[in-house]
C-alpha cells in the first residue's frame, strides 16, 4: 500500500490515512476508537455543494466509517433540502436515526424521525421502523420498540428476509423478556 496515494488527516500529532472505509494508523493497522479522527476527516468535504446522490454516499459513508456527528450533520441538511424526494428521504431518515444512536443520542433519533415523517409525511420503511425499535431499545421504552419491531418484520416477512440490524433488535428484545421473566420468578 502506497501511504502517498490514501487520503490522510493529522489528528493530535500523528497522521491516518483513509482505506475502504476504514481509518489506519501510520504502521497501517486499523483504528478503532475513530470517532474524533472520522469527524474530523469527514468534516473537511464541503457536503452542501454535493448533488443529492453524492449527499447521500457521503452520509452512507461518512456514517459506516464512524464520522456520526458528520452523518446527522449532513442528513439533516440533506433531509431539509432533498427530504421529499422518494429516493432520498426514506433512506436517509434511517440512517441519521441511526447515526444518533452510534453517537449515543437515541432522544434525537426519536425526535429526527417525529419531524421528518410529519415534514414531509415521509413512507416508513423497514429500516426506518428497525432504527426507531432500536432506538425506544436505547431508552428503554420497551414496549413502543416491541411495536416498531413488529412493523418491520411484518415488512421484512413480507418481502421475505429478516435484516441483520432487526434480528439485533428481535434478539436484544427477547433477551430483555428472558431477564425481566427471570427476575419476577426470583421474586415468586
Amino acid at each position: 500500500m502506497d501511504k502517498e496515494n490514501l487520503p490522510s488527516i493529522n489528528v493530535d500529532g500523528k497522521t491516518y490515512y483513509y482505506r475502504n472505509g476504514i481509518f489506519l494508523d501510520e504502521d497501517f493497522v486499523v483504528v478503532d476508537k475513530v470517532l474524533k479522527i472520522a469527524t474530523l476527516y469527514f468534516f473537511q468535504f464541503d457536503y452542501k455543494n454535493m448533488s443529492m446522490q453524492e449527499l447521500y454516499d457521503f452520509i452512507l459513508e461518512a456514517k459506516t466509517a464512524g464520522g456520526h456527528l458528520v452523518a446527522i450533520e449532513a442528513a439533516e441538511y440533506g433531509l431539509d433540502k432533498y427530504g421529499e424526494q422518494d429516493d432520498f428521504g426514506p433512506y436517509v431518515l434511517p440512517m441519521l436515526m441511526s447515526s444518533c444512536r452510534l453517537a449515543k443520542m437515541p432522544e434525537e433519533a426519536i425526535k429526527y424521525a417525529e419531524k421528518y415523517t410529519k415534514q414531509f409525511n415521509l413512507i416508513a420503511n423497514n429500516a426506518f421502523y428497525t432504527s426507531l425499535a432500536a432506538a425506544y431499545c436505547d431508552i428503554k421504552a420497551y414496549a413502543k420498540a416491541k411495536q416498531y419491531a413488529n412493523k418491520a418484520f411484518m415488512i421484512e416477512k413480507e418481502k421475505g428476509y429478516l435484516s441483520v440490524e432487526l434480528d439485533l433488535v428481535i434478539k436484544r428484545l427477547k433477551n430483555i423478556d428472558k431477564a425481566q421473566n427471570e427476575r419476577k420468578e426470583n421474586i415468586n
